[in-house]
């Protein structure tokens, strides 16, 4: 039986850019590009705007793994999604304590859950870093056309930086959880952190790698595995 890879992932891994107020989907995301190089069958579960809670409401994993034979790895690639914020209620009032999407006590529950979930059926499991924000781009771009920009600096007490050291968190949590449960670490972010053409791969809207940033990213899951001993040989089809 061939063996199956499938990721359960947002807008990022399913390979969606933003032009203007426009989302398109590439067609070389770094999944695509991996799949090619290598010869893996590789089955993108990634929706846009998904979360982890989401995700977990739905049942989406049991239920894929109840339709789908020869699932060797599931690789998670979400959380960016769970560390926003709904913006336009911010906006509205951002003398309150806002929480995030998914509050990241919830957010790594559900996350070991899931690694747990998968590990019992027999699946080995990879997890992603987040690739960053750019708070900036982010701020301008995305939250200024949802909602009033000065009284979201407001909740964010004139620091955008908030912005980009919250999600960071959200991070840490999911390094922490691939350590305490054995799963190598997809790094998509540190390399787009060193990299001081960073900018170039991105979107403008902050959050979404452009066609460059994927082949970026597709390059950086190589070296990751790598670095941990696990090594993408190409493989033949039967």
């Amino acid at each position: 039986m061939e063996k199956k890879i499938v990721v359960f992932g947002d807008s990022i891994s399913k390979g969606i850019v933003s032009e203007g107020e426009k989302l398109l989907k590439l067609d070389s995301d770094a999944a695509t590009l991996i799949e090619e190089k290598y010869g893996y069958t590789i089955i993108n579960q990634s929706r846009y705007g998904m979360t982890l809670k989401r995700l977990c409401e739905r049942r989406a994993v049991e239920k894929f793994l109840d339709q789908t034979d020869g699932v060797e790895y599931a690789v998670l690639c979400i959380g960016g999604n769970d560390a926003d914020y709904d913006w336009k209620a911010v906006g509205e009032n951002p003398q309150l304590d806002h929480g995030p999407v998914t509050p990241i006590e919830e957010f790594y529950s559900l996350l070991e859950g899931t690694v747990e979930l998968l590990q019992e059926r027999g699946v080995n499991v990879m997890l992603c870093t987040i690739p960053p924000v750019d708070a900036v781009r982010y701020f301008d771009n995305v939250i200024c056309r949802r909602a009033d920009g000065d009284r979201v600096l407001e909740f964010l007490n004139g620091d955008l930086s908030n912005i980009s050291r919250h999600q960071e968190a959200y991070n840490t949590y999911i390094v922490g959880c691939a350590v305490k449960h054995g799963c190598p670490v997809i790094d998509l972010r540190t390399g787009f952190l060193l990299d001081r053409r960073y900018l170039s791969n991105y979107c403008e809207d902050g959050v979404h790698p452009n066609c460059l940033g994927h082949r970026f990213m597709a390059e950086q899951i190589v070296l990751s595995l790598a670095r941990q001993g696990v090594f993408l040989k190409k493989r033949v089809k039967e």
